[in-house]
């Protein structure tokens, strides 16, 4: 499960559509609240507003730096940590799941492509570089694009399964019961356990146990 505090931070921060266009800036590279106020066409003080909220919940992350153009240092920022979540919503599922915890450097694909970045950082000339940049990108782009509809076709699939399970288990038991709720998300996730149930349903362990017991008994087993 998503811990729900870390998803209702997540979602606050990407709620305001300046905070957005702050990361979309951010990404090109590091700026000042000046900077980002010209760019945005925004006022300085809402941008330096926001940016106090990202830099609280650790999205963004400032230093002082002197200015290129010989005037007084200056704070700049810049996006401080990878975040990535999804929800699904579908007449018959609501799914979130935080991803921000799970990169990791050993994946055999993450490798292959570091090893093609470090290729391209042995090329002599920069105009060379950038074209391979851009090849390089075009690939991970299209294995997101890839990855983005299978995930929305599984999430469809997904839909209709829990509908046909919302069919079988409405002919056993009356919708509005505690076995009706459990039995639900046993099928939804043949893993879940009485502590997590507890916890989705706020409902104590030992009023869910033996429930859970002669559901897994009779159907699961």
């Amino acid at each position: 499960m998503v811990e729900n505090t870390e998803v209702d931070r997540i979602l606050q921060v990407v709620s305001n559509p300046i905070r957005r266009r702050i990361l979309m800036r951010l990404v090109e590279s590091s700026a000042y609240p000046l900077q980002l106020a010209k760019d945005l066409r925004v006022s300085q003080q809402s941008i330096s507003k926001h940016l106090k909220i990202l830099e609280k919940n650790e999205v963004v992350k400032s230093h002082i730096e002197k200015s290129k153009s010989g005037g007084p240092k200056r704070k700049y920022y810049t996006l401080s940590k990878t975040i990535s979540m999804y929800i699904d919503i579908t007449p018959k599922s609501f799914f979130m799941k935080n991803l921000s915890d799970k990169i990791t450097t050993s994946d055999e694909l993450y490798k292959t492509f570091i090893n093609e970045l470090k290729e391209i950082e042995k090329i002599n000339t920069n105009e060379e570089k950038v074209k391979k940049l851009s090849m390089l990108s075009e690939v991970i782009n299209k294995e997101l694009n890839d990855l983005s509809y299978k995930h929305r076709d599984l999430t469809s699939i997904k839909n209709e399964i829990n509908k046909y399970t919302e069919e079988i288990i409405n002919e056993v038991y009356e919708a509005d019961s505690l076995e009706h709720r459990i039995m639900w998300y046993m099928v939804d996730d043949c893993s879940v356990t009485v502590d997590e149930l507890s916890e989705m349903l706020d409902l104590r362990e030992k009023d869910i146990k033996d429930i859970w017991n002669i559901l897994m008994n009779k159907f699961f087993r």
